[in-house]
């Protein structure tokens, strides 16, 4: 499954994946299937040209639920000449209203498409191998804890070989859009990060000084500096505008721009990045996606390492945010309230207008105000 392309080019590219290259699963990647259905409504499934075939067949309409005899089952993109499942009012038009989907209860798990059967997991091709990791937007990573299993990597395995391409690093890659580094050298930075957001901390005023610690050694990293009129919530300003004019590409991102347009409203308005405390949640959730997004190499989706690093921290501080605006406005448990504050915070990020907003100058200013302005509020 996949969130949306990003307008400007990844550093990394889809390629075919290197039989020789060992599998590596990071740390804590445990889960079990809470079968919420939140990715069969989150992202688009990519088809092989037979797993289109094979689920478009007139045989399913019978078993399907709520989808338009006229609609396809299976759409194809002219421009990529990629074919996804289709959706009705943003879900999967195989989910049924249990949730559950409805080629795995007719056909067996193994008749889905591959990707249905990889997620949670997620997978990036690197030098040093192939980087398998928990997708930080399931809705119910909040809920794992290291008596569920870790994926099988046998299994994993066999799956992979059924893929066409995956997001693939190279032996160098941009660091900024004007500095090229090595992968070694990515590596050595990603250790850095990893040792400051990857550790459970729990207490709130610890994880926002960690965050800070973050900023800081991400500004070591010269880049655009910001403009006078830049500050450190400009960054969500700029995206509050550009989800208001950008229309989404996919159906299901609507609703994302949609649920975080009021936490954007109360960041954009904010005369500086304001520490927020969520008092029935345990702010260990985030050293958890930290280490999944870093660890699994998830940077390599954004055109440089830099912009992938700062939107990792944007996105935290953005969940912070939409959980106080959800738990304030809606009847919603507090830990379901911030996994999916920060899985829209992270798909709004990889989204086109995500990629807008995160100019240099924005990124810059950002940083600057976590590691420097965040109060009390």
């Amino acid at each position: 499954m996949k969130a949306d392309h990003l307008m400007s080019p990844a550093f990394s590219t889809r390629q075919p994946i290197d039989p020789a290259l060992r599998l590596q699963i990071t740390t804590h990647s445990h889960h079990t299937c809470k079968l919420c259905g939140g990715g069969c409504r989150s992202y688009d499934v990519m088809l092989t040209e037979r797993e289109a075939k094979r689920l478009d067949y007139d045989m399913w309409r019978p078993l399907l639920n709520d989808v338009p005899d006229t609609l396809p089952l299976v759409r194809l993109d002219e421009a990529t000449h990629q074919y996804t499942l289709n959706k009705v009012d943003g879900r999967c038009v195989f989910l049924d209203t249990d949730n559950l989907c409805i080629v795995h209860k007719a056909a067996g798990a193994d008749a889905k498409p591959i990707a249905c059967q990889f997620f949670p997991m997620q997978a990036v091709q690197a030098p040093d191998g192939i980087h398998v990791s928990l997708n930080v937007g399931c809705r119910r990573l909040i809920e794992m804890t290291d008596a569920d299993p870790i994926p099988d990597l046998a299994d994993a395995r066999r799956l992979l070989d059924q893929v066409q391409a995956i997001a693939t690093i190279g032996e160098t890659l941009p660091l900024t859009p004007t500095d090229t580094i090595s992968y070694a050298e990515f590596l050595e930075w990603q250790v850095r990060l990893l040792d400051i957001l990857a550790v459970p901390e729990t207490t709130w005023a610890h994880t926002w000084t960690r965050w800070q610690s973050a900023a800081t050694l991400l500004l070591s990293i010269p880049t655009d500096a910001p403009t006078p009129n830049t500050d450190g919530t400009s960054l969500f300003r700029a995206l509050h505008t550009l989800i208001g004019q950008t229309p989404p590409v996919r159906s299901t991102l609507n609703s994302v721009y949609q649920r975080s347009v009021q936490w954007l409203d109360v960041l954009g308005t904010a005369p500086t990045i304001a520490m927020r405390t969520l008092p029935t949640v345990s702010p260990e959730f985030f050293a958890v996606v930290a280490r999944q997004f870093l660890a699994g190499q998830h940077a390599a989706l954004y055109r440089t390492a830099h912009t992938g690093w700062t939107a990792l921290l944007a996105a935290l501080i953005g969940g912070v945010y939409g959980a106080a605006e959800r738990i304030a406005h809606i009847d919603q448990r507090p830990d379901h309230a911030l996994n999916e504050a920060v899985s829209d915070a992270i798909d709004l990020f990889l989204s086109p207008a995500g990629q807008l907003a995160l100019t240099e100058p924005n990124q810059a200013a950002f940083l600057r105000g976590l590691a420097r302005n965040v109060s009390d509020e």
